[in-house]
């Protein structure tokens, strides 16, 4: 989320006023001229003064609501301007046009709270992280209204698949990065497809996750949880400077921990989980897994076939209702809408 900018022009100079539309057409924010004195928007954030503008009946009414007041002119400042400055205990004084950049600065939102953001990844293929990184997003999202799940997969990008989404119309990865303009979180989580409510972000051709940066980030500015879903793909270090959870996949195989040990020394140092996936006819207990790879047990995910049935029929993960399965998700789902540490333990 963003603080909102509430900024208020008092002039009746139209350079000025062109001045002011151009910042903010720059910075997104509406802007509120006034060429007369009236009543101020409630909670306005910004008031900026013409000292041209010369009522004396303002400074009162305008000191008033709190928000911080500025003086713009045009050209190098006279003594009127400082006059003016003074009788409204103004924090700024500006000179436009020299002071454009100034003001896009201070007119530029800023965020409040970015997204809990998890990554899950996987020392082998076939471990099931598309599948897992989709249930836990759908999970998530029941409890809240902005999660978004993205596909960071370079190598096997199938997020469509799983989802049974397909032939949902909305941007993909080529769209964005081939997209000119730039976009901003809220830009691109309107233009996603759905999988029923749930916005995500998927690809119908290679890309490179050193390319996503950016449009991660913006993401992250509106939403509450964002799920990156990486398969084997290592994740990119300015990827990884947003990542709060790392959720590591591992088969429980003696091959798949013996990789995912050389593995862990390229993920990033936030926190980190393990989510074991049980196989059939392995005899090595997620516990065990945990302790010997020193990582959080998070939860321990069957593997069920009537999981791939499901998938295959389209119906996607948020509508798989298998008792050890959702259970599984439930238990990463409160793990992660957490930032506390968490120890390791069973599931």
């Amino acid at each position: 989320m963003q603080t909102q900018l509430i900024p208020v022009l008092l002039s009746r100079d139209s350079r000025i006023i062109d001045e002011f539309t151009l910042i903010c057409s720059i910075t997104h924010v509406e802007l509120v001229v006034l060429t007369q004195l009236g009543p101020l928007p409630r909670h306005c954030t910004h008031v900026f003064v013409d000292p041209s503008f010369n009522d004396k009946h303002g400074e009162e009414l305008i000191t008033r609501t709190g928000a911080t007041i500025s003086i713009v002119h045009i050209g190098e400042p006279t003594l009127q301007v400082w006059q003016c400055a003074t009788a409204y205990k103004a924090a700024h004084v500006f000179s436009l046009p020299s002071a454009r950049t100034l003001i896009t600065e201070l007119l530029t939102p800023v965020s409040t709270a970015k997204a809990t953001t998890i990554a899950c990844v996987s020392p082998v293929g076939g471990s099931g992280t598309t599948v897992t990184a989709a249930a836990l997003a759908a999970r998530l999202s029941r409890t809240s209204e902005s999660v978004v799940l993205v596909d960071c997969d370079e190598k096997h990008s199938g997020l469509d698949i799983v989802l049974g989404a397909e032939s949902q119309p909305g941007a993909r990865w080529e769209d964005i990065l081939a997209s000119s303009s730039s976009y901003r979180g809220s830009d691109v989580v309107s233009a996603l497809p759905r999988a029923g409510t749930l916005p995500f972000l998927s690809s119908r051709a290679p890309f490179h996750t050193c390319d996503t940066v950016d449009v991660v980030n913006s993401i992250r500015q509106q939403s509450d949880f964002v799920v990156l879903d990486f398969g084997t793909t290592r994740i990119h270090e300015a990827l990884s400077e947003m990542v709060d959870w790392t959720c590591i996949i591992v088969p429980s195989t003696v091959r798949a921990v013996a990789m995912a040990k050389s593995f862990l020394e390229q993920l990033p140092k936030t926190k980190r989980g393990l989510v074991v996936r049980t196989v059939p006819g392995t005899s090595l207990p997620a516990l065990t897994i945990a302790e010997k790879l020193e990582v959080p047990l998070l939860t321990n995910v069957p593997t069920d076939s009537r999981i791939v049935e499901q998938i295959e029929q389209g119906c996607g993960p948020a509508a798989i209702t298998l008792g050890s399965f959702s259970r599984a998700i439930s238990h990463l789902a409160d793990h992660v809408s957490y930032r506390d540490e968490v120890s390791v333990r069973a599931a």
